[in-house]
This record gives C-alpha cells, sequence and structure tokens, in this order.
C-alpha cells in the first residue's frame, strides 16, 4: 500500500481585544471563504477590570458584540482572560458561533431600540418573547420573507438564553420558562398546521444517477479534455468541481466534512490513503475527517478522528466516475502548489490577505460547488446541499448495503439514521 498523504456603530465597551490577540482572531475564526475576511473594526483601549456601567446605547457589528458581551461579563466575575480565551476559541465550532454571533445581535439590536442595558443582560420572560415575535415577524432581516420559521426563532431564543445564563447565575434557564416555550410551541403549531412548515424538510430524497450521469458528461465533455490537456489553475478547480459532489454522495457526508480533510504535510492530521497497483494505478482510497461537527460525541480513544472510509476504483468510469482516481489526480496536481493550510480542496485562486497562496474552502464554498452540480445534473431545486447525504445512504441502501455499513460510512447513530436520512428516492426527482 502506498499512502499520500465562514453594520452599525459599535456599542463601546472596553473590551480586550488589543491585549488578547487571540480574541480579535476567534472573532472572525470560521468565516473563511473565496473572498478575503476583513479585520474586526473594533480597535479600544483595554482594562483589567470591566466595568459593565460603561455601556452605551451603540450596538457592536455583528462579529463582536456577542464575544465582547461574555468577556466583559465573565471578566467582572473575576475570570481571567486565559480562561475567557479559552471558552471563546474552543467552546463552540465556528459555524456554530456565526449562527450564535447573528442571533446575539438581532437581540442587541432590539435592546438598542426598546430595553436598556439591564434587561439586555437580564432579560423577563416578557422582555424575551417580545423580541422572538419581532423576530418571527422578521424585524432584523432585510429577505423577502413573510414570517420566519419558527425553528429560526427556537434557534434565537436559545441563543439569547444560553449566553444570558453564562453570568445570569443559577436556577431556570429563561429560555425554559413556561412562557417561552408555550410561545415556541405556539409558532411551531402555527408552521404545521397553518403554513405549510415541517420541521424536517424531506420525505424522501432524490436519485443520485442523475448526478453520476451529468458529471461523467462533464468528464466527457471536450471543454474539460482541453483543459486537462492545457493543464494549470483552470483545470484542477474544474477536477476539484467534479471530486466535491462525487465525493458528497459516495461518503454520505457534508460539506462540513469534506472541510474537515487534510493531507497531513504541514501537520500531523492525516486523512488520506491511496493504495496503488502493481501499474501505478490507483485501486483504492481510505479517507477520514478530523475533527467533523460530531466530534464531541467521539470517543476520547478516536483522538479526534472518525474511522477510514474505503472508496474502491470503479470498473466502468464512464458510468460512474471514479472517484478514487480523480481524487488521487487532484491530490498530486496540487501537491506543490502554494498552500496557506492543510486542507485538502483549495480555493480557485490565492490574495494576499493568505500571502499569496491558495487557502481550504470554507464548508459555505463546498455546499455551494455542490448545489452548482446539483442545479447541473436537473436535481429539483427544493432539495438544499445538504440532501446529499440523505441521497447517499438512499444509493448505498439501493446497493445491498446493510443499515449498520450505511450508518458507519455516514458517520451517524441509529436513531439519527432511521429518525432523519432512511428516505425514499423520489420518482422522477430529476427533471431536465
Amino acid at each position: 500500500m502506498s499512502t499520500l498523504g465562514a453594520d452599525s456603530p459599535g456599542r463601546l465597551l472596553r473590551s480586550v481585544f488589543a491585549a488578547s490577540p487571540s480574541a480579535a482572531a476567534f472573532v472572525t475564526a470560521g468565516r473563511g471563504d473565496d473572498f478575503p475576511t476583513p479585520s474586526s473594526p473594533l480597535s479600544v483601549a483595554s482594562d483589567d477590570s470591566a466595568d459593565l456601567d460603561t455601556v452605551t446605547n451603540a450596538v457592536l457589528p455583528r462579529a463582536d458584540a456577542r464575544v465582547t458581551a461574555i468577556r466583559d461579563h465573565l471578566r467582572a466575575q473575576g475570570l481571567q482572560d486565559a480562561a475567557i480565551d479559552q471558552i471563546l476559541l474552543h467552546n463552540w465550532a465556528a459555524s456554530t458561533a456565526g449562527g450564535h454571533d447573528s442571533a446575539w445581535h438581532q437581540w442587541e439590536r432590539h435592546c438598542d431600540e426598546r430595553l436598556d442595558a439591564a434587561r439586555r443582560d437580564n432579560p423577563s420572560a416578557a422582555d424575551l418573547v417580545n423580541f422572538l415575535q419581532r423576530v418571527r415577524d422578521g424585524d432584523f432581516s432585510d429577505k423577502d420573507v413573510d414570517t420566519f420559521s419558527a425553528e429560526w426563532v427556537r434557534k434565537v431564543r436559545s441563543t439569547v438564553s444560553i449566553t444570558v445564563a453564562m453570568w445570569g447565575g443559577v436556577g431556570c434557564r429563561i429560555g425554559e420558562h413556561p412562557l417561552v416555550t408555550s410561545f415556541i410551541q405556539s409558532l411551531t403549531n402555527d408552521d404545521l398546521l397553518n403554513r405549510g412548515r415541517r420541521k424536517y424538510r424531506y420525505d424522501d430524497t432524490w436519485d443520485v444517477e442523475a448526478l453520476f450521469a451529468s458529471l461523467a458528461a462533464a468528464l466527457a465533455a471536450p471543454a474539460h479534455a482541453a483543459l486537462r490537456a492545457a493543464g494549470g489553475r483552470h483545470y484542477l478547480n474544474a477536477l476539484r468541481d467534479i471530486i466535491v459532489p462525487l465525493g458528497r454522495v459516495l461518503l454520505c457526508c457534508r460539506s462540513s466534512d469534506l472541510h474537515c480533510v487534510y493531507r497531513g504535510e504541514f501537520t500531523e492530521h492525516n486523512c488520506l490513503r491511496f493504495e496503488l497497483g502493481a501499474a501505478g494505478h490507483v485501486t483504492s482510497v481510505d479517507i477520514r475527517f478530523y475533527a467533523p461537527k460530531q466530534r464531541r460525541a467521539m470517543p476520547a480513544t478516536a483522538r479526534g478522528y472518525t474511522d477510514w472510509i474505503t472508496v474502491d476504483a470503479v470498473d466502468d468510469p464512464v458510468a460512474i466516475p471514479c472517484f478514487a482516481a480523480l481524487l488521487h489526480e487532484y491530490y498530486t496536481l496540487s501537491e506543490h502548489l502554494p498552500r496557506f493550510d492543510d486542507r485538502l480542496f483549495l480555493s480557485s485562486f490565492a490574495d494576499r490577505a493568505h500571502e499569496g497562496k491558495l487557502w481550504g474552502l470554507s464548508s459555505d464554498r463546498l455546499a455551494k460547488l455542490m448545489k452548482a452540480a446539483m442545479i447541473a445534473a436537473g436535481i429539483p431545486a427544493e432539495f438544499l446541499p445538504h440532501s446529499a447525504r440523505h441521497a447517499g445512504i438512499a444509493h448505498w441502501r439501493g446497493q445491498g448495503m446493510t443499515d449498520d455499513d450505511v450508518m458507519h460510512r455516514a458517520n451517524m447513530h441509529a436513531a439519527t439514521y432511521v429518525r432523519h436520512y432512511r428516505r425514499r428516492i423520489r420518482t422522477n426527482a430529476a427533471v431536465c
């Protein structure tokens, strides 16, 4: 075996961002994309003792508001900077922190308009319900939406409840107050009975054969052959745009999982093993994810890695593109490019923000590649990129794989698998 290896004026609190660069890094962490991330506009003096009485009625930018509120309150309670940094940097995944930042920023805007600083930090159940009604009505969004879903309102509720509980002492969280939970339940009932919204998006899934056919046609197209003959960055990007959707289906994984594939060159996290035959042809690839979404539920013995998943080379790459061979080609061609980090799937271009180097694509960018492939294959528009996980599971079940083997491939517990992912394939799901 051969092994190769993420708008308003600032609320001027006495922040410690200037004294704690790691906190500033946290603010912008996880917002990676194919575009450079602007640095935080916050730059104020720090002080060893945060004084919460200095709060004004201005609202910090979204990336700063929640982090600043947590930092100042915890410092006021006597927590040292090192402990605060530990919480801020490592308690939430980047995508989760981004969602909390967005929800808390809406709460700050509501408080700036209708409440005072004290009620912002220690709201009553009525304060929270009044705010959630405004979230439901879309008062904080420019989107052309009549009402926001109960699911989103519930998430906003959780953000406010969890955040204020960090400094609010013991007892029932405000989000668990009977008035608040009754309000959330009423929204859920309204969505289901009157608005046609279900808590779970899909009752069925789409047929991956349409995607396979579309990707195979792209590989066989003269334009792809011309790109391959010319080589260079454009061919590498075209190859990546085929491998990502193919891998999403065959591995039954999330976009965020592919973000967790490392080459093992700049870090110790090796997530790829290629097996080569006697003639140097790829016979299979083993792939695993380091620190994926479910990392907190993984046993300590896993050391942050999921189990290895083997994808064999296919005998007829005309019908189904050979994931193992294409991935090996992409890995080899990109091996010597200037790279900012150790992630497998690289950006389309380099920029000064990343020292003139290519960088690993974010989960959002990987999801956009999946959606583009689904559109090209004629998959109904109602299916979002995450549905590739459902479709991949349905594919392998159709190929005779046992439920246990499918759950292992998808890194999924039985309860989640049965409740959310065992879906039938919709007839004529692809519309050409």
